[in-house]
């Protein structure tokens, strides 16, 4: 059960898949992933495609086809948070370490707990190394990881962003 009850915290801990590499970040072509709360209660999860200070754009997880980037009034969203690179894996971490307390004898009861409450922290600080919430970031600022940084090319047909 206890395992169960591990396996299960560490899936919720996952970084989004695509983030580059924390090295790689320099030559990688496409926008950071973005996950938008609407006040509406909506999730948009997906590429930031571009940013200004009153819209935002983005292309939706799995949206490889034409027309499926979305323009979204900041006026409408309630919170975001922004991956722009892939955090370090410690999915090892948290059982290596806690089953590491076997060898504390009949402290086992009391040291299992606590390491696993520490490893847990770890894992999930780790996790959000390379995140940005509303509080860290203003909206006009996430054009910086966007695919287009500048700006939508004036040329650009959304349609043929995919």
């Amino acid at each position: 059960m206890a395992f169960l009850l591990l396996a299960l915290l560490m899936a919720c801990c996952a970084v989004p898949r695509g983030l580059p590499a924390p090295d790689d970040l320099p030559r990688h072509t496409h926008g950071a992933v973005i996950h938008l709360r609407l006040d509406d209660g909506e999730r948009v999860r997906g590429e930031l495609i571009a940013s200004d200070g009153a819209y935002v754009f983005v292309l939706p997880e799995g949206g490889g086809t034409p027309d499926a980037v979305q323009q979204i009034a900041w006026v409408g969203v309630d919170s975001y948070r922004l991956f722009y690179a892939g955090g370090k894996s410690l999915n090892w971490f948290v059982p290596v370490y806690t089953a590491m307390t076997l060898s504390h004898g009949w402290f086992l009861f009391l040291t299992a707990p606590v390491n696993l409450v520490a490893t847990l922290l770890t894992h999930q600080f780790s996790r959000n190394e390379y995140t940005l919430r509303e509080q860290d970031i203003r909206p006009e600022e996430l054009s910086l990881f966007a695919r287009f940084p500048q700006g939508l090319p004036p040329d650009l047909k959304l349609e043929d962003v995919w």
